[in-house]
């Protein structure tokens, strides 16, 4: 239905260029705030683990809206050199620990969460599928 591919210099810039066209993106394939706000919410941490944990200068992201069963689905994966190692969920977390916690959160609002490092470059993939409806308009009712 519709793919997009974009490469950009590691920042905190880059991070809110591609939350821009990620929030259009679903806007316009799905009819809920809240999971607008989920999927918005596990884009920025996946971005933000770039920025902090890659130690690189540039990633790619590639956006796609597919169809499954009649429904649009939000596929994004996040591309970069280096290997940044996802927790071992198998040992929980530490309350009191200031990184990891994103983790658990994309595991809970994504139907799919796939994290992959292979030849030297990782690769975080993230599914959705969509409401499919299409947001409500506003309007106004003149008394």
């Amino acid at each position: 239905m519709m793919s997009k591919t974009m490469t950009f210099r590691v920042g905190l810039d880059a991070v809110e260029q591609v939350l821009a066209v990620i929030e259009d993106t679903t806007a316009s394939n799905s009819g809920s705030s809240q999971e607008l706000f989920e999927i918005s919410t596990c884009c920025r941490e996946a971005l933000n683990n770039i920025v902090e944990h890659s130690g690189q200068s540039w990633f790619s992201t590639r956006i796609r809206i597919v169809s499954a069963a009649g429904h649009p689905v939000f596929v994004v994966s996040f591309s970069h050199d280096g290997f940044v190692p996802r927790p071992n969920p198998a040992k929980g977390m530490p309350l009191d620990t200031l990184s990891g916690r994103g983790w658990p959160i994309m595991d809970a609002w994504m139907d799919r969460v796939r994290h992959r490092c292979v030849n030297g470059s990782t690769r975080l993939t993230l599914i959705r599928r969509l409401s499919g409806d299409p947001p409500a308009q506003a309007h106004s009712t003149k008394l």
